[in-house]
């Protein structure tokens, strides 16, 4: 199509299209310089479409409404060309561009760029990828340029202006400057939360909390992740935290940008914020049950039956009705699956407590120091974890055995069948033997699977060390102020398995000796 051609025709009609993407523009200057062209060659506006304050660079087409709408109306015929400023108004992207140049080319609808007076929808394809491939490549380039600098920035610990985290504020300091200082009592919060968060508390559980003591605040579980996840509590500034046009969600911490910033008043230590950093990748990584912490049984997964050698179930035998004290009719127990022999989980539940916690206590304090648990458990963990590893080292090398002589078989059976096509006993034998062979494949791929999963729990419970050594060194001076999910905890941590025979006498398999012992009286 020939532009001057296309403009010698009487009472054209035209659509007029703008968009800007900051507040640094606005539209009156591509409608300004639209009207005059217009004016110029008779050309009447009939309708306008304005994107306002959207980026087409970050923006999808099917994200701009009003430009949609101006595709809908082409199609149905409302207007014989289109108006706009310059190419870079439409598109921003090549892949955008090309698109919009062949729909309105199908329609046979011009778009006539009028601060270059070119014609858009041009037969000449190639003039156009040259002349839009520049404006793609200059916002690219200003996007980069943008990154570049807060990324540099970042490092060095500035801190470049924005909106505070919930606990913070800015204020004026002398120098005229703003300086950020801290909300004393939403600061009291934000610990409080990450204390919540070390504890075992999910995000919703924080938040109904959180809602319950302090409900003007409108406390939902997103606004706790955001907390938890911001190292601006510790005193970092952050770039390529957040991904792009995805609301809250975050990149790989391994992708982020940090750097100390002086200016920011940590409202808690590096330390705990890395902590808890830890537990939320550990969690979103599908490593870390919380719902294993939280049932009534404190010792169910370690409990095992001395006779049978089988974990112990937990069964609530108690019944809706309650007594005029409150308590409810009937108990729980614990239940051998194999023999079918019932303990009371109140009287094991009591005696071990007890027992364990005097162990702990006595050695603890006759020994006076503080790391020995830790150093024994660690210690022996790492050997079980060892131990492991090696078994199934063994059982993959077993395996790529079986692997080879499935190879030898599969070669034979294929010889056998070019030889003779009909099946002899040799065949059928070799048959008989791969299949043996598979199945032992499988079990030791099952085996395998076992002691890997055995390796994780471990793992994970090494890492839980650190997470609860404050809590542990509380309980050994006596400050501990029992809850039940933390204390099932610690008895995961502690113990790889205790046996209790009929007559409820208990044989312990822990990480930490417990043998020397005094003792104490709790109370509970």
């Amino acid at each position: 199509m020939n532009l001057q051609e296309f403009l010698k025709k009487p009472g054209l009609k035209a659509a007029f299209y703008g968009r800007y993407s900051s507040e640094d523009q606005d539209i009156k200057t591509q409608r300004a310089v639209c009207q005059e062209f217009a004016k110029e060659y008779g050309i009447e506006i009939v309708r306008e479409y304005l994107d306002e304050s959207i980026s087409a660079f970050k923006k999808t087409m099917d994200k701009r409404k009003n430009l949609n709408l101006m595709r809908e109306d082409a199609k149905k015929g409302h207007f014989d060309c289109v108006l706009v400023y310059k190419g870079d108004r439409l598109a921003r992207r090549i892949d955008q561009h090309l698109k919009i140049w062949s729909e309105f080319r199908q329609l046979n609808v011009p778009i006539i760029l009028t601060h270059s007076r070119m014609l858009y929808t041009t037969d000449d394809i190639q003039t156009l990828v040259v002349e839009m491939g520049m404006s793609s490549f200059e916002s690219e380039n200003n996007s980069i340029r943008t990154r570049d600098y807060y990324i540099a920035h970042t490092k060095m610990g500035k801190w470049l202006g924005g909106t505070l985290p919930y606990g913070y504020r800015y204020e004026d300091a002398e120098d005229g400057e703003k300086k950020i200082v801290q909300n004393a009592l939403e600061i009291e919060k934000v610990k409080q939360i990450f204390r919540l968060y070390i504890k075992g508390y999910g995000f919703e559980s924080i938040a109904k909390q959180m809602d319950k003591q302090y409900p003007e605040d409108r406390w939902i579980k997103e606004k706790i992740k955001s907390i938890i996840t911001n190292p601006f509590y510790a005193g970092f500034t952050t770039s390529q935290r957040i991904k792009t046009g995805s609301g809250n969600s975050l990149r790989p911490r391994k992708e982020w940008v940090m750097g100390k910033c002086e200016k920011i008043p940590p409202a808690i230590t590096e330390e705990i914020w890395n902590l808890c950093m830890d537990l939320y990748e550990r969690k979103k990584e599908g490593l870390y049950d919380s719902k294993k912490f939280t049932t009534c049984f404190l010792f169910r997964d370690v409990l095992f039956c001395k006779t049978c050698n089988v974990p112990l179930k937990g069964k609530n035998y108690m019944s809706g009705k309650k007594r005029k004290d409150g308590t409810r009719y009937g108990d729980r127990k614990y239940i051998c699956p194999n023999c079918k022999y019932k303990w009371s989980e109140k009287e094991i539940d009591e005696f071990l407590v007890q027992d364990i916690l005097a162990g702990l206590h006595y050695k603890n304090f006759a020994y006076k120091k503080e790391d020995v648990h830790r150093n024994e458990v660690l210690t022996r963990m790492e050997k079980d974890i060892a131990k492991i590893k090696n078994t199934i080292s063994n059982y993959e090398k077993e395996l790529q055995k079986f692997h080879e002589q499935l190879n030898l078989v599969d070669a034979k059976q294929k010889q056998l069948m070019e030889e003779n096509n009909e099946p002899t006993e040799l065949q059928r034998a070799l048959v008989q033997y791969r299949i043996s062979i598979r199945n032992r494949m499988t079990e030791l791929e099952k085996e395998i699977e076992k002691k890997q999963k055995e390796i994780n729990t471990m793992e994970k419970t090494y890492a839980d060390f650190e997470n609860w050594k404050d809590k542990i060194t509380g309980l050994f001076s006596f400050e501990y102020n029992f809850n039940q999910t933390e204390f099932r905890r610690l008895i995961l941590l502690l113990f790889q398995k205790i046996e209790v025979d009929q007559d409820y006498q208990f044989n312990y398999i822990a990480r930490v000796d417990l043998n020397e012992r005094g003792t104490i009286q709790l109370g509970f």
